[in-house]
């Protein structure tokens, strides 16, 4: 087993880190440690494709009861059933149990793997390390897009605080650049966002965007107030986690590769060790930055760049990290 990079929760805003990672292609395991606790994130040509969290609340049955996939009174027996058989993978035991067709289990398998993804979003402090050892088990199909996941877990797990000072790290202007638009639904945007993703081409500051989204954003909450954000998400775009590599272009998969999984999943749950790949940039050209500086509003010295500041051995922060 190869260490590709360590580093702190703190050292860059979390979802650079992700993005630096999908964007150099990376095929190996983030792991997170805060509290004691770890945290899974394994990773297949910069897609995420499996994610373990010790926390209850991601939980495969957690997760399919707050989805309606499962009842209360089902949950017991799913429980003993996994307790009796620890080996057994979660959604293949749910599934049996509740019946549900391979479309639904497979949509239950990405919805854990993304909701346990961004639950890195909520460690505030911690150490990581990725390897190019992949640990966890991984059932074709599950590839999902990292913008969904980064998205999800900055807007479900960020704090306020956090995500102010995080915006402070990216730069004082923001712009959306004009060449992106195929790549805005992989991030899973609601009509709600739809508003201030068109202010956002226009260019302005933080006070200037949420100036804006003062002026209708208490007509919508009450809308959305009431349905869980999970729920949300699912429907904020036709396939918000169907993974697309971060050019933009559609991933082209073998017929093995997108075959449903079948209810036993033992060949492909084995560990495995996966060589660094040879295909990881030294240094990366500007890719999908979702923001950019205007030329003349900030000094050259103080603009973001569109290059993340990268090495294959740390991600210690720059003094002034750019925009994904």
């Amino acid at each position: 087993m190869a260490e590709l990079a360590r580093g702190s929760v703190l050292d860059r805003p979390w979802g650079r880190t992700f993005a630096t990672l999908a964007l150099r292609g990376l095929t190996g395991q983030l792991t997170l440690v805060a509290d004691g606790k770890h945290f899974l994130v394994a990773f297949e040509g910069g897609a995420v494709v499996a994610a373990m969290s010790p926390l209850a609340s991601d939980a495969a049955v957690r997760v399919a009861l707050t989805g309606h996939l499962v009842s209360s009174s089902q949950v017991p027996e799913i429980s003993r059933r996994l307790a009796d058989a620890p080996e057994r993978d979660e959604v293949d035991v749910i599934a049996e149990l509740a019946r549900l067709g391979p479309d639904h289990a497979l949509r239950l398998r990405r919805r854990v793997i993304a909701q346990r993804a961004a639950r890195t979003f909520s460690i505030n402090h911690g150490e990581f390390t990725v390897t190019d050892y992949i640990e966890l088990p991984i059932i074709p199909g599950c590839e999902l897009d990292v913008r969904a996941v980064v998205y999800m877990g900055a807007r479900a797990n960020l704090s306020e605080q956090r995500l102010s000072a995080e915006l402070d790290q990216l730069g004082s202007w923001f712009q959306l650049k004009p060449d992106l638009d195929e790549d805005l639904p992989q991030f899973g945007f609601s009509d709600v966002e739809q508003p201030v993703i068109e202010r956002l081409r226009d260019g302005g500051t933080i006070a200037d965007i949420e100036a804006f989204a003062s002026s209708f954003v208490d007509s919508v909450s009450g809308r959305s107030s009431g349905i869980p954000y999970e729920a949300r998400s699912e429907r904020t775009s036709e396939k918000p986690f169907e993974w697309r590599p971060l050019d933009g272009s559609p991933k082209i998969r073998s017929p093995s590769r997108a075959a449903v999984p079948s209810s036993r999943s033992s060949r492909s749950a084995m560990p495995r060790h996966v060589p660094a790949r040879s295909n990881v940039p030294g240094s990366m050209s500007p890719g999908c930055s979702a923001v950019s500086p205007p030329t003349s509003a900030q000094p050259a010295s103080t603009q973001p760049t569109a290059t993340p500041a990268t090495s294959a051995a740390t991600f210690s922060g720059s003094s002034r990290p750019t925009a994904m």
